[in-house]
């Protein structure tokens, strides 16, 4: 399994002066993979002595990195984040809830994510939060977000749809599902989006991501 631990940047041409440094975090993992950024995480957290979201003006991602960069936006730490793969990976990954197909069983992770985040809503994040998925009807990746599309739903459902890599469960949602099949690691779509919504920043994106893919 690789790991990327990258920082891209690029500096839009400006009419006068240059505004400030816009920093996004980017987070891509599937699976039980999801706790190798939530570890790089919680290294920059101890180093610096600061919640990630004092040092990112975004967060965003997909996959299990969508936990990490959903929980971080509620206000948690990565070691709440850490706490819950190391308690209920056992749980949404148990053989006890997989099917002769390997399939886990959805409604599972829906639970379990739904008791970490209970009813919070895209937008009652605290900080600008994107998630990458999948249109069914267009077949296009697209981004739900605090202050945009999909902002009204469920913190916890939004991750369950982003999360549930086909070769893994089967989403039930009618509208997204998994972007993973098609999109990969999210960081393009998400720094395009930063870019295309806040025009003119000097955008530098910070990308934690396992980039082993599950249907190879």
């Amino acid at each position: 399994m690789n790991v990327s631990w990258t920082v891209f940047g690029a500096q839009p041409e400006h009419q006068g002066s240059v505004l400030p440094q816009f920093n996004v975090l980017s987070a891509y993992a599937e699976g039980v993979q999801g706790i190798v950024p939530v570890m790089l995480a919680k290294e920059i957290e101890t180093r610096t002595e600061k919640s990630l979201v004092e040092l990112f003006d975004v967060v965003g991602g997909a996959g299990s990195g969508s936990v990490l960069v959903a929980a971080l936006a509620c206000g948690m730490s990565a070691d709440d984040v850490v706490q819950f793969f190391e308690e209920k990976s056992a749980l949404i990954f148990s053989s006890d809830n997989k099917s002769p197909e390997g399939i886990y069983d959805y409604d599972v992770l829906k639970r379990e994510l739904f008791g970490l985040f209970g009813n919070r809503i895209l937008s009652t994040a605290q900080c600008v939060l994107y998630i990458v998925v999948l249109d069914r009807e267009t077949n296009q990746p697209v981004v739900l977000s605090s202050n945009g599309l999909g902002k009204d739903r469920l913190i916890s459902d939004v991750c369950a749809i982003s999360m549930a890599h086909p070769s893994l469960f089967i989403a039930t949602d009618p509208q997204y599902m998994s972007a993973a099949n098609v999109l990969g690691n999210p960081v393009g779509a998400i720094y395009d989006y930063v870019s295309e919504q806040f025009p003119g920043r000097d955008v530098k994106l910070v990308d934690f991501s396992t980039m082993e893919s599950l249907s190879e």
